[in-house]
């Protein structure tokens, strides 16, 4: 029988072969629609090869992702391969029309007009009226959207932060832990590696992109209940880690339960330890409000109280070496968190770090 991922594969790949020839035969609408020089390429590209090539390396293109969800990343023979990499190249290369000197590009930043905060506020907005959900904030012009649909999370990221103007991903999720589709979008899925970023832009074009980003999100979100429907969240999480986290509870496939007085915001595996940080209110002056719970589904710790240095709950899990580094607040990657010993939740030492480490599951 066929594992959940195996199935969630199979019909994105069904969906996608039979939607990515319709965007093919009505022109690539929702390429063009992109307005940026990727795009331009791969339509400069598509458009030499006859319609029938198109939907072919448009099929190597989807298999190629569909065997990267299924863990198999041998799914292509060589001549596929080959045919996959001439299409990347060509997106590499600027067109003629690129092809600006360095003066003009100067000049054309200087005079750029663009107020990256009220893009910010419109995009961040709208995607709300039509996700039909509240952006959380990350932080440093990063955002999450988080759909259920049927029982799984659908999980759109949006930022405007560091070199781009914007960009975009989802990802579809069981539970916290299992990573059922990560960082894709909706012309990834159909084959088209029209990556969802953007650079350059000005006011005048705020509009076109709020809506552009909209419309394919929108798209996404739709599709997933095509991709997910009659699927189970719970048997994913069950197969793949041996656990189902929901809510304030803790489901073990040896029958143990443990449950908790708030919810689960955060889950982190370390080794044969599952570190859970429970979503305390902020104004609680409490801070072990973590825990490290045993594969068989005991509780093997709580992290120790350090009333002088921390009043406040944890909120960000990072693992540091070997240890579990604990934070209070999105920021503390960029300044001091306080490591402990992931089998013990003993304290060990203090750390100061200037950018993010590999950060746990936040919900």
């Amino acid at each position: 029988m066929s594992t959940v991922r195996e199935q969630f594969a199979d019909r994105l790949h069904r969906w996608a072969l039979d939607a990515s020839e319709e965007e093919i035969r009505r022109g690539f609408p929702l390429v063009r629609s992109m307005k940026k020089p990727r795009a331009v390429r791969y339509l400069h590209f598509m458009s030499k090869l006859p319609i029938e090539e198109r939907i072919s390396l448009t099929h190597t293109l989807i298999k190629r992702y569909v065997g990267a969800i299924k863990g198999d990343m041998n799914i292509l023979t060589p001549t596929e391969e080959r045919k996959c990499r001439r299409c990347f190249d060509q997106l590499l290369v600027p067109l003629p029309g690129e092809l600006v000197p360095l003066e003009k590009r100067i000049l054309h930043e200087i005079n750029r007009r663009f107020n990256k905060k009220l893009f910010e506020r419109l995009i961040r907005k709208e995607l709300e009226r039509v996700l039909g959900c509240e952006a959380e904030d990350w932080g440093n012009g990063l955002w999450r959207y988080c759909n259920n649909v049927s029982g799984w999370r659908v999980i759109t990221f949006v930022s405007v932060g560091g070199r781009t103007d914007l960009s975009y991903r989802h990802s579809i999720c069981a539970g916290q832990e299992v990573v059922l589709a990560p960082n894709f979008c909706l012309l990834s899925c159909l084959g088209m590696p029209v990556v969802p970023m953007w650079t350059d832009l000005k006011d005048l074009d705020c509009l076109d992109v709020t809506e552009v980003v909209c419309k394919l999100c929108l798209l996404f979100v739709g599709a997933a209940h095509e991709w997910l429907r009659g699927l189970s969240a719970d048997e994913c999480q069950m197969s793949e880690t041996g656990r189902v986290v929901d809510g304030a509870t803790v489901r073990f496939a040896n029958g143990a339960i443990v449950k908790f007085e708030y919810p689960i915001g955060r889950v982190f595996p370390f080794g044969d330890t599952l570190v859970v940080m429970l979503n305390i209110p902020e104004t609680a002056e409490y801070n072990q409000n973590v825990l490290g719970l045993t594969r068989g589904g005991a509780v093997a710790w709580q992290v120790e109280e350090r009333v002088s240095e921390r009043s406040t709950p944890y909120r960000v899990i990072a693992r540091y070496k070997d240890l579990v580094a604990l934070g209070d607040s999105l920021d503390d990657y960029q300044g001091e968190m306080l490591c402990f010993d992931s089998a013990s939740g003993r304290f060990v030492r203090k750390i100061v770090v200037k950018q993010l480490l590999k950060v746990g599951s936040r919900d």
